[in-house]
């Protein structure tokens, strides 16, 4: 009976320990993805806030120079200037509309990056809980 108890005891020992092994680098290789996706997530964001504020800049930009030429021909030929001034309100609606589209980009690269920063704090609660039990 001793040996019996011996025996499964040495078999348990050599039989788990490359599964556990198994089971833990998937773990750690899981997590260093999730960080990974975490970080391009962020930079994704960083990326599209870029591009907003800069989008937004030289909208200005061009709606202040079409303006200034609006407003110059506004003394020779209205018409046209009115005509200017409608295409100049089209280009800013535009611009609004390309803004309000990166924001919603930015809303569900943010919403990605909360989830993938709390399924990181859930591995890191099992971990811990193993650590612990081991």
């Amino acid at each position: 009976m001793k040996y019996k108890y011996l025996l499964y005891c040495v078999t348990l020992l050599f039989c788990t320990q490359p599964i556990a092994s198994k089971v833990s680098n998937d773990r750690i290789k899981a997590w260093l993805e999730l960080g990974a996706l975490r970080q391009k997530v962020d930079n994704n964001i960083k990326k599209y806030t870029n591009l907003q504020a800069e989008l937004k800049q030289e909208t200005n930009a061009i709606l202040q120079q079409g303006i200034d030429e609006a407003d110059e021909l506004a003394q020779d030929d209205p018409y046209a200037a009115l005509v200017m001034y409608y295409d100049l309100k089209k280009l800013q609606d535009s611009a609004v509309t390309t803004s309000l589209d990166i924001d919603a980009i930015n809303e569900k690269f943010q919403a990605l990056s909360d989830y993938v920063t709390k399924t990181i704090k859930e591995l890191e609660a099992i971990r811990r809980k193993h650590l612990q039990f081991p």
